[in-house]
């Protein structure tokens, strides 16, 4: 159990330290992307605020549109269709862009430049990726866990109406493997544990079993066909009463016990 549970935690830690190394990159492509445009604004002639506003028109249709994109990831949905378009837009303006800064410092500049917005967009495709398989992986584990759950409750049903399911009927009814259907039928088949008090009254009954089956012999050693043998005789067979086989055999080393009473009287 202990190894079936640490799996998904792992999985998690995995996805998470992926999807916060796809945030990295993607944030040091923004940062990167961001003064491009603004040396690009700047060679235009624009300065000021405006000059600082430019750049953030292409990374910000690529958020817009990659928040859409994402929410569309974790709900199972199609991609929406001008959250894609808007998205490759905004990485084609950002490339132009980049690439206009990078040419005024030679084409070396030029094609490092260029090569921000295709590590950006590589990134957000990775991201959603992991968003898809992640959320197709904690709906697995839950059919999973749903079918286990079923296959219980059927188990514990089909166990009272005195016919339960066998190992192959659990695996072809919900879908579980033969190890899982044998350890739901196990569980369901083993007797549950009496509570704490109910044994306590069967330790006090077989207790006062052997005292009077004691009482008894002793009542018989000296006078077998006395009243008070006959009282003793009596009073074992009421201390007997609800107690099993194995419990009187436990109490007295013998299954005969109650026979060898009764045959005195």
């Amino acid at each position: 159990m202990a190894n079936h549970a640490e799996q998904p935690r792992t999985r998690n830690r995995a996805r998470w330290a992926i999807g916060a190394a796809m945030a990295g990159i993607a944030s040091i492509a923004a940062v990167i992307s961001y003064n491009d445009g603004l040396t690009v604004a700047r060679i235009a002639g624009n300065h000021g605020r405006t000059a600082y506003l430019y750049p953030l028109l292409p990374d910000g249709l690529i958020v817009i549109c990659l928040s859409a994109l994402y929410e569309a990831a974790q709900r199972k949905l199609k991609r929406p269709v001008w959250a894609s378009v808007g998205l490759v837009l905004g990485i084609a303006l950002t490339l132009a862009q980049n690439t206009g800064a990078g040419i005024g410092h030679g084409p070396l500049d030029a094609i490092m430049d260029g090569l921000v917005p295709v590590v950006f967009f590589v990134a957000v495709e990775v991201l959603i990726w992991h968003v898809r398989t992640g959320r197709a992986g904690t709906a697995g584990e839950s059919v999973a866990s749903d079918s286990v759950a079923a296959a219980e409750a059927s188990m514990a049903a089909t166990i009272a109406a005195g016919n339960p399911l066998s190992v192959n009927q659990l695996t072809e009814r919900f879908g579980l493997t033969r190890a899982q259907a044998t350890k739901v039928r196990q569980s369901a088949m083993e007797p549950a544990p009496e509570p704490e008090s109910v044994v306590k009254v069967r330790e006090r009954k077989v207790a006062r079993f052997a005292s009077a089956r004691e009482r008894y012999r002793a009542e018989v050693d000296k006078d077998p066909q006395s009243k008070a043998a006959r009282q003793a005789q009596r009073a074992v067979v009421r201390a007997a009463t609800g107690l099993t086989t194995d419990e009187i055999a436990a109490a007295t080393g013998t299954n005969g016990a109650v026979k060898e009473v009764v045959s005195h009287g």
